[in-house]
């Protein structure tokens, strides 16, 4: 017999319940609803954490099984207003609920095992695992971002990390340039802009009421 997502779920929630919550409050601070599958927080400058526990069903690589793939989310409001309109014309679905970065587990932490189960009992076995992974890569993750400041050097400081490219950077230095115009450094904003996005490139055009963003801030 086929276990639906309802029950896989249910067994999600029981060791959540059971062992996460505990772990993951006194690690973080973090709070789960009793029939929800989502621990969140609230950090500063109006912001909040989460953790998610998605679940796929039955993915094309264990037919048999569930697939929980852990995820963190991060939500500044006031930095996502403003990158919002810093993209303009592009901004998409971008800054929903004011999220501003999404860290898939997988990506934070690429030796973390693949959590497959197809039973409460494997469920429970894997668990201690995945509690590791909880507390030890996406906490340490989102500690870094607990404030608008923390955020946006962590931020810089990665894209610096990376290699600064003045081509081909997407929308990760206009990020920087949204948390440097909410503490308030439009010259700061500046520099990051005209150093992602130099003069004659296609970045600049794709990226132009960024600028206009800041210059009339």
């Amino acid at each position: 017999m086929k276990i639906d997502r309802a029950t896989a779920t249910g067994w999600l929630r029981d060791v959540a319940a059971g062992r996460w919550d505990a772990a993951l409050s006194d690690r973080g601070g973090f709070r789960r609803a009793a029939n929800s599958t989502v621990f969140a927080r609230k950090v500063a400058d109006g912001g909040r954490q989460r953790i998610h526990l998605d679940l796929i069903v039955r993915p094309p690589h264990a037919r048999d099984s569930f697939h929980l793939s852990p995820r963190c989310s991060v939500a500044f409001p006031a930095i996502a207003k403003v990158a919002a309109q810093m993209l303009g014309r592009n901004v998409g679905g971008f800054g929903k609920s004011g999220v501003v970065e999404m860290g898939l587990l997988d990506l934070i932490a690429p030796e973390s095992p693949m959590m497959l189960f197809d039973s409460a009992e494997r469920l429970a076995a894997f668990a201690p695992e995945i509690e590791r992974y909880l507390t030890e890569a996406l906490v340490p993750f989102l500690d870094q971002r607990t404030s608008v400041a923390a955020f946006t050097e962590t931020k810089w400081r990665e894209w610096v990390d990376n290699g600064v490219s003045p081509y081909g950077a997407g929308r990760y230095p206009l990020l920087v340039a949204a948390g440097h115009l909410v503490m308030g450094d439009a010259r700061q904003a500046l520099r990051t802009l005209e150093t992602a996005y130099p003069e004659g490139s296609d970045d600049r055009k794709e990226y132009e009421d960024a600028f206009l963003v800041v210059q009339a801030f």
